[in-house]
């Protein structure tokens, strides 16, 4: 996978990738490409590099370009986010009507892939919690699926207000 910038995040080809660093290399892509919903689900986001300074460049643009963008997010553990990603951080605080997060409850546990949904119709996967190896894709098949399994597993987590800073 080539180095990205945001010049680059107007089209997003299907590919795969095997390491940790074209892991979040796809990510800021599929991030670049999102107009309208971003949905993810990951452990903790450690790998992903949400905090990273491309895609929180991306989500500005997101949250800006379409004030009616949402992006929801699920992890099983949110201390990484709420502890390792200020600049995430700061989004959550400027565009909070917009983002929400929900923490996995134990009985989502049985969930060990991590996935991005962009706007109904790309697909990022990570093929096990555990591992870099995934792909992008915007098999319609697939990306049915994990829509489906979002749903699923939203429904089942609760809401987590852990990330959120107080500021006293």
């Amino acid at each position: 996978m080539n180095v990205m910038n945001m010049d680059t995040c107007n089209s997003l080809e299907s590919q795969p990738f095997d390491s940790y660093a074209e892991y979040r290399l796809a990510v800021a892509q599929i991030v670049c490409v999102a107009k309208n919903e971003l949905l993810l689900c990951e452990h903790n986001f450690s790998q992903s590099d949400l905090g990273s300074k491309i895609v929180c460049d991306a989500l500005w643009a997101f949250f800006t370009l379409n004030p009616a963008a949402n992006l929801r997010l699920i992890a099983f553990d949110a201390t990484y986010l709420s502890n390792r990603c200020p600049q995430f951080l700061q989004l959550t605080v400027k565009f909070s009507h917009q983002i929400e997060l929900r923490l996995a409850r134990e009985s989502c546990h049985y969930w060990q892939q991590g996935f991005i949904l962009s706007d109904k119709n790309k697909l990022l996967r990570r093929y096990h919690f555990a591992w870099p190896r995934g792909e992008i894709t915007t098999d319609t098949h697939l990306v049915a699926i994990l829509q489906q399994q979002f749903i699923s597993l939203w429904d089942q987590s609760e809401p987590c207000n852990e990330w959120q800073r107080l500021y006293l």
